[in-house]
């Protein structure tokens, strides 16, 4: 399965929150998406993600709190 840049973000509750930026991933495999959520980087790491889909991405969490996902760092 690929995600892909702009892929959507759902919430929990179905409630589209963002789009994918980038997916973090290393050897041992998937450690975190960096997600736009209103015009802001933010971090869902892996174990705050319900389910990945062709279509998109879905949190394990509320609509509410996606806006309160830590920020990314900037690239060094």
């Amino acid at each position: 399965m690929t995600l892909h840049k702009g892929a959507p973000v759902l919430s929990r509750q179905g409630v589209q929150v963002g789009t994918l930026h980038v997916v973090v991933a290393d050897s041992d495999g998937f450690d975190a998406l960096v997600v736009v959520i209103n015009d802001r980087l933010r971090v869902a790491l892996a174990d705050e993600i319900e389910a990945i889909h062709e279509g998109g991405v879905v949190l394990a969490v509320d609509t509410g709190a996606c806006a309160r996902l830590p920020e990314a760092a900037p690239a060094a």
